[in-house]
Formats: C-alpha cells, structure tokens, sequence
C-alpha cells in the first residue's frame, strides 16, 4: 500500500513532464549583428526594424540542442546533432518537428541557411546584399532594393525573393530553385551547372552560362547573351526560346 501511495504521488509530476514535453519556450538576449548564418534542421523567422532578440519554441530536446552566439557582426543559429543511439531508436517512427526561432533585428544585409532549415526574412537591406541556400531547405525573403544583390543555392533546396537591384549575380549548383519573378533587376549575370531551376526578371543585360538539365525562364525585357552545355530549356523575354 505504501508502495502505491508513493507511486499515485509521483503520477501528477510525471504527467506534467509529458505536458511539458511538447512545448517549450527559451529565450535569447542579443547583441547587434547584420549577418545571419543557419546550421542545422532550424525554421527562423525574422523581423526588421527592432532590437536584437530571438524566442526559441519546440520539443525541449530540440531546444536544448539550439545555440545563439553572435561574433564579428554575424549570428550564429545552430542545432547540434545528438548522439544518443538508444533515444534515435525510441525515437525512430516519430516525426522531426523543427524548433522555430523569431528572431528580430534592427537590419540583415546577409542571409545563409546551410542544411534542411528554412529562413523567411521581411527585407534583406543594404545596397549589396547576399543570400544563400546550401542544403535542400528554403530561403524567403519578402523584398530587397539594392545595387547590386548575389544569390547563391546549391543542393535541392529554393530561394523566393522579391524586390528591385540594379544587377544580381546567381550561382546555382544541383536541382534547386529561384523563383524571383518578383525581383525586377537591371541586369543578371546567372551560372548554373545540373537540372536546376530559376524564374526572374529583368529589364537590361542577361549573361546566361548553364551546364546540364537547367530550365530558366527570363521575364521583362531581356537583352539575353547564352552559352551552354547539354539540354537546356531557356526562355528569354517575350516567350522567345533560346537555344
């Protein structure tokens, strides 16, 4: 009987615990950064035009697993993988539900996801600004008004942004995607080697280089210049394919 006193005593902390599995919150104090670099199976979300500071949600574990460190003007996101064979046995059916960090900043100039996570940003601000994708996550940024802006994705993953730059320089590397049909530039220079995929557009010069299976489509008025390896499907400007 005692033995079951204690053991009823015990159940209301062992229920909160699988209560308080499922959600968790931890928060982050910043300093200032304008750069911001993703490692790992991490959502972030970011807000400009305010002071520096990110809310983590998710499975605690996943939290735990989550570092913030700003050096030299950029943030550092990172999710450490765990070696823990057991608990990744227990664990195998169940889902990897990616912890989410909103973040806000005062002005991001760079953004870099690296793996399976995701970015979506309001603006990226500065006259030059960078973005890259390097895994199969996703970049999304809301608007850009630049000089001059590069983009960079390599793997499977895809970038979406919107805006106006003077020129931009895209490099794309495998099967990923740039859907910036509602980026408006004055001029392109795009490198891409393999099957991959970009729709932009612009009003002037556009130096075209592809290698492999590429599909891209050149919207607004285009003054195209191709070269290019293999099987390519390239429109450039007013449906006109260029081969």
């Amino acid at each position: 009987m005692k033995a079951l006193v204690i053991a009823l005593a015990a159940l209301p902390g062992c229920l909160a615990g699988l209560g308080s599995a499922e959600a968790a919150e931890r928060r982050f104090t910043l300093s200032g950064f304008d750069k911001v670099r993703i490692e790992g199976d991490v959502a972030v979300e970011i807000s400009s035009d305010a002071a520096p500071f990110a809310l983590a949600s998710g499975d605690p574990r996943a939290l735990e697993a989550l570092s913030l460190k700003v050096q030299g003007g950029t943030l550092y996101i990172r999710r450490a993988r765990r070696n823990a064979p057991v608990e990744a046995r227990k664990r195998a059916a169940l889902p990897d539900t990616l912890p989410l960090v909103r973040l806000s900043a005062r002005a991001v100039q760079s953004l870099t996801v690296l793996g399976h996570g995701s970015a979506r940003i309001d603006r990226l601000a500065g006259a030059r600004p960078s973005a890259t994708m390097d895994g199969n996550g996703s970049v999304e940024i809301g608007s850009v008004s630049a000089d001059a802006m590069a983009i960079n994705v390599n793997g499977n993953g895809s970038l979406k942004v919107g805006g106006t730059a003077a020129r931009a320089r895209a490099v794309m590397l495998g099967e990923g995607l740039i859907e910036g049909g509602g980026l408006t530039l004055g001029a392109l220079e795009f490198i891409g080697e393999g099957p991959v995929r970009a729709r932009l557009t612009v009003n002037g010069p556009a130096r075209i280089a592809v290698k492999g299976d590429a599909d891209i489509q050149i919207g607004g008025k285009p003054d195209c210049t191709v070269r290019q390896t293999g099987t390519n499907a390239i429109i450039c400007g007013g449906g006109l394919a260029v081969r």
